[in-house]
């Protein structure tokens, strides 16, 4: 991750380390899946909001609503721990570390701590 003096934010790239369980059924869907969260979790943690004025939500449709980019998407690394456990999805257990993840590595770039999402309202400018 880097994050310019201006406070421009880039996340370069993404390791997951996931435990699947006995086997993997279908390895590249396993990856896929396991990619797909990341993203979902990248977008609602730095862009996605939805403000509400007068009892209604502001954003009508997607292009108020950023989703993450192609540009933008990092590089994503995904490895598979096997273990005794019993067979589990991966559609949804890489989407909620993400945010975590990314707000810990802007106060380690930064010294900013990230309380409020999405990450693009934050003072992320060096200190």
């Amino acid at each position: 991750m880097t994050v310019s003096p201006e406070g421009q934010l880039r996340v370069n790239r993404v390791v997951c380390v996931c435990d699947v369980g006995e086997q993997i059924v279908n390895l590249s869907g396993a990856e896929a899946q396991v990619q797909g969260s990341i993203l979902d979790g990248l977008s609602a943690a730095w862009l996605q909001v939805v403000d509400i004025e007068g009892g209604r939500a502001k954003q009508s449709n997607f292009h108020e609503y950023p989703l993450l980019r192609m540009a933008d998407a990092p590089a994503i690394e995904v490895h598979f721990l096997r273990s005794d456990n019993p067979i589990g999805g991966l559609g949804e257990p890489a989407l909620p570390p993400v945010a975590p993840a990314v707000c810990n590595a802007i106060f380690r770039a930064t010294g900013h701590r990230v309380r409020e999402l999405p990450i693009q309202r934050a003072r992320l400018a060096w200190a």
